[in-house]
């Protein structure tokens, strides 16, 4: 397990690629329910529990069904397990380093300098996020740089439109 967790740091921190990834269905299974685990914890400060879980379970399987159907269309549907055990593992990890920005933004009533501190903060994990993303499909893709960025770039702006269909934002979320 320490050896996973080291291995998805590296893959957040650009230094390994999903091809590092052991492709062992266990392997996926426990970066899958890494992520659902850590999504629910990070979205609890704006969510009830039974809604993080069913948002994070919608989010997991768009993003299983996106990473096939991307898989698809270049002809490596072998890649599938370790790009997706790549994509949950990494995401847990992101979700933890995440969880006391949302926790902050969730809280009391922010000074403007703390809240413009906490707004390039989450920005800031929105552009990790997408390189991270991007690195991760570019290999599994055989892509450049640029084809990875727009593969996540895709995968974001279709997953956030997936989740406010089913989940429509209301005031103040």
């Amino acid at each position: 397990m320490g050896y996973l967790v080291k291995l998805y740091i590296r893959v957040a921190f650009l230094q390994s690629g999903p091809q590092d990834v052991p492709g062992h269905p266990f392997v996926l299974l426990l970066s899958l329910l890494g992520m659902l685990l850590t999504y629910v914890i990070a979205s609890l400060s704006y969510f009830s529990v039974g809604e993080a879980l069913a948002r994070g379970v919608l989010d997991t399987a768009y993003l299983a069904a996106f990473t096939y159907i991307v898989l698809s269309l270049r002809d490596h549907k072998a890649r599938f397990r370790q790009t997706f055990s790549a994509l949950c593992g990494v995401s847990a990890v992101l979700n933890l380093c995440f969880w006391p920005v949302l926790t902050l933004s969730s809280g009391a009533e922010l000074g403007a300098t703390s809240a413009t501190l906490l707004g390039l903060t989450i920005y800031t994990f929105y552009v990790w996020s997408i390189a991270v993303g991007g690195h991760i499909f570019r290999h599994a893709l055989n892509f450049g740089w640029p084809g990875g960025i727009g593969v996540a770039l895709l995968n974001l702006f279709i997953g956030i439109a997936i989740i406010n269909a089913v989940f429509p934002p209301q005031g103040g979320t």
